[in-house]
């Protein structure tokens, strides 16, 4: 049984998990949010920084450009701005390029300035939308975990405090039985005078109803045990599940399209250079190699190993029993069978529900990828026997489709549609509070399956299995259940002390070695006949 003696300090315990490491956590998550995003944000500044500047200086000689990388690979160097992220590699990639590139570039400087500058401005209003809602969708997330911590807290508490009702019934009960037993008449009841048969006749009375008090709150305490026990196992899955799964899908939101949004952005201006000298294309396809690398699945593992404290599960909650509970575990009643019916029911609906959130999440993504192709000039071809173009000689069809194409195109080129975007966000929010509920229904579910399980096997295990508990059980049900007078132990023990112990010298005084007490004890146990003085 796991728990304490002290029904205060468990409760205090389970409640400084709660209000103490896991809110903090959460706190933390927030954090790691806000500071997830001013990341970004400082990323896309210095890249707006960058091609304002490379924009002024395209006219001039490459040493100028050899100038301007220098000076922003100083600058990142003093701010210590060592983020181990695809994301953060990209500028170090296009410093590096500027260093080979500055030789060749002089008439770029109207392109890069317009284009790029709107792409990062309409990058960063992203940044900040989706900041906003993965914030509120996370809080959410807290909000209900917290409840569910809530509720077991409270369930604990209902369930300190039914067992301490039950254990002051059950002392309330002995107490009347003593006190009955001293008015005990020693004559025939029909011979005493009437008022010493009244007073027995009350007593009886009052034993009969302490009797029935005790086994209300023992079936109470059951009731409120499993109720608890339920809570504690929803409360485990939930956390579990939060922090090995959801909250990676939240990491995964907050950056949603942001590497996208970054790729497109040096395509385009990738687009901008291929235009101007073939004599650049080893550079470029070095730079379409560096933005190629940007990858979310090696961000969120970099990340995750840098903020580990932020992302590691928090310790299972324990089962925190009373003391005078002798039981452990969860125990089937009459009508958990049917609270398995209704809850596998839940479970098949949720699992229908999520099925349909994600194929209709699936759809909204293709919308938004089908949009974000089309803002882009890009028209997608059905035919499989079109033969496909390298990343290169796309971006020359592209340079030479004329300078309205590309005005065109600036205004609102590479930002995402807030109702789409918006809808996603709502369908993701959806399927992260089914699933949540979900997880926790299935936890309940395969608590109720396991119990009902282990319930089935022990009718029908063998006999010995089958016999109740001889030591630290009723005696009297093991009288009953066995059909024995005597039980065996008594019967041997009495016969190995007249044989070999009544000239032994502390034989119940003097205690025997553990080992060999196990030993019989299990033989006993077992219903076997032990012969002890063969051990």
């Amino acid at each position: 049984m796991s728990g304490s003696s002290n029904p205060r300090k468990d409760l205090t315990e389970l409640e400084g998990q709660t209000n103490k490491l896991i809110r903090k956590q959460f706190v933390e998550q927030l954090t790691f949010l806000d500071s997830r995003t001013t990341a970004k944000q400082e990323l896309i500044s210095d890249l707006q920084e960058f091609f304002k500047k490379r924009s002024e200086i395209e006219a001039t000689y490459a040493s100028s450009l050899e100038r301007l990388a220098e000076r922003m690979s100083s600058k990142r160097s003093q701010t210590q701005k060592k983020e181990p992220t695809t994301t953060a590699e990209l500028l170090n990639g296009l410093l590096n390029e500027t260093r080979t590139l500055g030789r060749e570039r002089h008439q770029l400087s109207e392109r890069v300035s317009a284009e790029m500058g709107a792409r990062l401005d309409s990058l960063n209003k992203d940044l900040q939308f989706i900041h906003r809602r993965v914030k509120d969708i996370t809080q959410t997330c807290h909000d209900d975990l917290s409840r569910s911590y809530k509720d077991m807290v409270e369930d604990l508490k209902f369930y300190q405090a039914t067992c301490q009702q039950a254990a002051d019934s059950e002392d309330k009960l002995q107490k009347t039985i003593q006190k009955g037993k001293l008015l005990q008449p020693k004559e025939d009841l029909n011979q005493l005078r009437a008022s010493i048969r009244k007073k027995v006749k009350e007593q009886s009375d009052r034993e009969a109803k302490a009797s029935e008090l005790a086994r209300k709150m023992r079936s109470k305490r059951t009731v409120v045990r499993n109720k608890y026990v339920l809570a504690v196992t929803a409360a485990n899955a939930a956390t579990q599940r939060y922090f090995n799964a959801e909250l990676m899908d939240i990491l995964e939101a907050l950056d949603y399209d942001f590497h996208d949004g970054l790729d497109r952005m040096v395509r385009a201006y990738v687009d901008a250079d291929q235009a101007s000298l073939d004599s650049e294309k080893e550079c470029l396809e070095r730079l379409i190699g560096c933005s190629e690398s940007l990858s979310f699945d090696t961000d969120k593992y970099k990340l995750v190993e840098e903020s580990s404290s932020v992302f590691i599960p928090p310790p299972k909650f324990r089962h925190f029993f009373h003391p005078s509970d002798k039981v452990s575990r969860y125990i089937p009643q009459e009508h958990t069978e049917n609270d398995l019916v209704e809850v596998a029911s839940e479970v098949d609906q949720l699992v229908a529900q999520i099925e349909e959130e994600e194929k209709t999440l699936q759809f909204v993504q293709e919308t938004l990828a089908q949009q974000k192709l089309e803002s882009e000039g890009v028209k997608l071809s059905d035919d499989p026997a079109t033969p496909k173009q390298s990343t290169l000689d796309r971006k020359q069809a592209g340079a030479r489709q004329g300078s309205h194409h590309r005005t065109s195109s600036s205004g609102g080129v590479g930002s995402l549609n807030k109702d789409n975007l918006s809808f996603y966000l709502d369908v993701f929010q959806r399927i992260r509070v089914a699933q949540a509920s979900l997880n926790r229904l299935e936890s309940r579910r395969d608590l109720l399956r396991k119990a009902l399980h282990e319930q089935e096997t022990r009718k029908m295990s063998d006999d010995s299995y089958a016999l109740p508990k001889l030591f630290e059980g009723d005696l009297v049900e093991y009288v009953q259940t066995t059909n024995v007078a005597i039980p065996v132990i008594v019967s041997s023990c009495i016969k190995h002390i007249e044989q070999f112990g009544l000239t032994v010298e502390g034989v119940f005084r003097v205690p025997g070695p553990q080992a060999l007490i196990d030993e019989l004890k299990e033989g006993f146990e077992r219903g076997e006949l032990v012969h002890m003085s063969s051990l």
